[in-house]
Parts: structure tokens; sequence; C-alpha cells
């Protein structure tokens, strides 16, 4: 992985000094002055997507994963939570395309396939079961996981193609990172929580959809009506922002079942929306 870092950060260096000719000397003392800013062993990165009849997209959205040329992992959870599709598990090509995929690349992939014969509880079990499960892979570590849905892709704020986000990461660590997300052809945005950092006890809360909790419980983040989302900082956890990209989410442009799907699932939703009951998450 480190040889593919350096060979994208010689053509970042080239593109960026487009105006200079650089001596092979030149370069190699440059890529050596600038690696450890993007090969930062002082944390790790892994992408988190919960899918679910996602082959529409989801070669396209893993090829966009590793436009982060320093991500450590990707960790893939399957299958429909209940109000939102009628599987246990993908019933289309999602978990083939991501294997053929996996044999592309020496980034680590990871899917795991519900192995019960029940829909997951709800949204916010299955994230936190995701949550849990790539904390164990790094239980000492200072990590984070991103959040990225099986149709969802970057957009950069300038002509960059690669996204470098540990040096952020490691310095804004362990507050929880939220970025601007749009739905593909909109210009209407949201502010959403993509960047939880792992073995902090943020979680989901069990009882209302897109609400994250500090490990006491206590309410951080409400992004029900993203374009106004609840930020309340607690338990000594911060919000930090992103502007320098953006994500695209094309579920408007889905099929016409995972659009009704979606459609069952926002009515849900709807009903959630004074929900105060007890959180059951347990770390």
């Amino acid at each position: 992985m480190k040889d593919n870092v350096k060979n994208i950060l010689k053509e970042k260096i080239i593109y960026g000094n487009a105006h200079r000719k650089f001596s092979e000397r030149q370069l190699k003392e440059q890529i050596d002055k600038e690696i450890h800013n993007f090969t930062n062993d002082n944390i790790k990165l892994i992408m988190a997507h919960c899918v679910y009849n996602d082959e529409q997209f989801i070669k396209q959205v893993l090829e966009d994963d590793l436009t982060i040329p320093d991500l450590d992992m990707i960790h893939i959870i399957d299958g429909a939570w209940k109000n939102g599709g009628q599987s246990v598990n993908s019933t289309d090509r999602t978990a083939e395309l991501v294997e053929e995929f996996s044999k592309t690349t020496d980034v680590p992939i990871i899917f795991i396939t519900n192995k019960t014969n029940e829909l997951w509880e709800s949204e916010s079990k299955k994230r936190n079961t995701q949550i849990d499960m790539i904390g164990k892979l790094f239980p000492k570590d200072r990590a984070y996981i991103f959040v990225k849905d099986g149709d969802e892709f970057f957009q950069q704020n300038s002509g960059r193609v690669h996204l470098w986000l540990k040096p952020l990461l490691d310095e804004a660590y362990p507050d929880v990172g939220m970025c601007r997300a749009y739905a593909y052809d909109s210009n209407k945005d949201g502010k959403t929580p993509r960047m939880i950092p792992l073995n902090h006890g943020i979680h989901y809360y069990t009882e209302k959809s897109m609400c994250i909790h500090t490990k006491n419980h206590n309410l951080l983040i409400d992004y029900n009506h993203i374009d106004e989302p609840y930020v309340q900082p607690s338990d000594n956890m911060k919000v930090f922002h992103i502007d320098d990209f953006f994500l695209v989410n094309k579920w408007n442009i889905r099929t016409a079942e995972r659009l009704q799907e979606k459609h069952y699932f926002d009515q849900y939703r709807d009903t959630q929306d004074n929900n105060v009951g007890e959180c059951k998450y347990v770390n």
C-alpha cells in the first residue's frame, strides 16, 4: 500500500506544480518529506458500509472509497432492517460484486452477512453492530470509521482527485466529524455525522433513527432534520465539520423497488419523531 501512496503522492506533486520540472532526485526528496503526512500510522481509517440490495452502485462506491489512499480497511455489513426491506441478506448481486472487487485491491475488504433468520431490529441496531465489530478489530488503535452508504460518492470542492483524511482526523481525534451531503442533481444540502471514533462508546440511539449518543447515552447529534441538525457537545465529546468535500447520495435514482422501501422507512421514521425511550445499547 505504501508504494501505491508514493505513486499517488508523486502525481500530486507533479500535477500540483505543473509549472516546474522536477528531477527524479528532487521528486524523491519531496516524497520522502511529505509521505509521513499521508501514511499516518498514528490513526486508522475504516470505511463502513451498511448495504442491502446495492448492486446498482456498489462497485462504483468501492472504487470511490479508494480515492482515499490512506484507507486501512473497508467493512461492509449486509441485510435489511425492519421497515426498510424484506430479506435477511441482499438478494441481488451485492455480495458477488464485492467479492469480485476485493480481488482487485490490496485494501482489506470484510463482508459480513446477517447470520440470523430475522431482519435487523432497526437501522441503529445494524449500525451499532458494525461499530462494535470494527472496534474489536482495532481495540488499541486510535481509529475512525467513515460512514458511507452503498449509493454515496465523494465530491471535492477543488480539482483534487484524492482525499487525504488522516492528517485531519489525527488532529480532530476523538471528536465526531460531520460533512455535507446532497441528493443526486440537487442543490439542497444536509449535514450528517460521518466520522465516528472507535472504542469511545459513541453509538446510534436505539429508539430513534439518525441520532448519535455519547457513551453515557446523552444526545450528541440529531440529524433527522439534516438541513438544521441538532448538535450538543456532551460528555467531553465535541463535533467538527469538514468543508473540503461533500457526499452525493444517489438514492433518488435507485430502482423502483428500493425507492419504495426507502419510502416505507421514511414513513416509519416519522413515527419515531417524539421517541424518548431509554437507549438499549450496551457496549
